[in-house]
Parts: C-alpha cells; sequence; structure tokens
C-alpha cells in the first residue's frame, strides 16, 4: 500500500488529510532546521560572511515558518522524534556520503566544499520538490508560505551552483557522483518516511 508511489502521488492525498499534512510539515520543518545547522557547523566564525549569515538566517526562517503551518494544523511534537531522526537520516546520509567523495577527490576532508556541494544538491532537490508541493496546495497561509520559501531557494541555490561549477570547473563528474549518492539517500530514507504517512 503506497509502497512504491513517488512524491508527486502521495501529496495529493497529504494534504487532503489535516493530521497527516501537519506531520509532512513536521518533516519538512525538521529537515530545513537540520539544514540550518549544518550550514552553522561548517562554517567557522571567523570565516563567517554576511552572506553565509543570511543562508542561515533563511534555512532557519524555512523551518521556523513550516513549523508554524503545522503546528496551526494542530501537529504536536510528542511522539514525533522517531520520524524526525527518519527524515534527519536522509540528510546525514547525503552529508556523509559527498563527504567521502570529496575526500577522495581532494585527497583530504573539506569543510567548506562539503557545505557547499552538500547545499548545491540539497537546493536543486528542493526546487524539485516545492514547486510541485506549491502547485498542489489550495489558496492560503500554507502556499504563502512555501511561496516565501520557494524564492529564498531560487537565490541560494543560483549562489551555491555558481560556486561549485568554479571549484569543480574541470571535474564535473564529481558532482555526478555526488547527485547519484544524494538520490539514493532519497530514495532509502526520505521517501520511505512520507510513504509511511499515508500506510
Amino acid at each position: 500500500m503506497n509502497s512504491h508511489l513517488p512524491i508527486a502521488e502521495l501529496l495529493p492525498q497529504i494534504i487532503r488529510q489535516p493530521t497527516l499534512h501537519a506531520e509532512f510539515l513536521f518533516c519538512l520543518s525538521h529537515l530545513e532546521y537540520v539544514g540550518s545547522r549544518k550550514i552553522a557547523k561548517a562554517l567557522p566564525a571567523c570565516n563567517m560572511t554576511a552572506h553565509h549569515l543570511e543562508d542561515l538566517q533563511e534555512e532557519a526562517g524555512h523551518a521556523f515558518l513550516l513549523r508554524r503551518e503545522a503546528e496551526a494544523l494542530g501537529h504536536h511534537s510528542a511522539g514525533a522524534g522517531a520520524r524526525a531522526r527518519a527524515v534527519e537520516s536522509y540528510l546525514q546520509a547525503v552529508d556523509t556520503g559527498i563527504a567521502d567523495i570529496l575526500d577522495q577527490h581532494f585527497k583530504t576532508y573539506k569543510a567548506f566544499e562539503t557545505y557547499l556541494v552538500v547545499s548545491l544538491i540539497i537546493e536543486e532537490r528542493a526546487m524539485e520538490f516545492y514547486p510541485l508541493y506549491h502547485r498542489l496546495l489550495p489558496e492560503g497561509p500554507i502556499k504563502t508560505s512555501v511561496h516565501a520559501i520557494m524564492k529564498d531557494e531560487v537565490g541560494h541555490l543560483e549562489d551555491m551552483r555558481a560556486a561549485c561549477t568554479n571549484i569543480f570547473s574541470e571535474s564535473a563528474y564529481v558532482l555526478e557522483t555526488c547527485r547519484r549518492v544524494e538520490a539514493q539517500a532519497y530514495a532509502a530514507h526520505f521517501l520511505p518516511v512520507i510513504r509511511q504517512l499515508l500506510a
């Protein structure tokens, strides 16, 4: 039951049920929150620029918007820990997998480059997902919040793409390998959690 449906087929069913929709928004909020923490950890304070802080602020702001909408639909955090850990494992798998690839490429761990590539790959996924989700949403506060998130994500994606293109101009295959890691993590960790909502 729903075990093989892609996200595009799951979303309409989730949106129609406020309780499930609230849980789904909670999952998205948690991903954005974990993303903001990863940015904070990847960028040493002495090298942080205003632009980096803007990225951090936007990610935390997205977590706030989505959590606010989840709570407006009646979501309560009690009992949500297992699902939060499950969706977080998606980001952890992406982060670890890409760090390993870049470690092999550069022959040493590079925190900043890992942050850039992970951000690029996650933003690419976000800009596949958020426009689809936005189109399916009825008019209202959730659609407004998602629209605001999309505006930020577009700018962030452009920044990450420019930075990564510059670093990997002679080795684009590295980014393609990283994209495959994300696709595997998405299928193994994120989609099963969302499918479980409708099980």
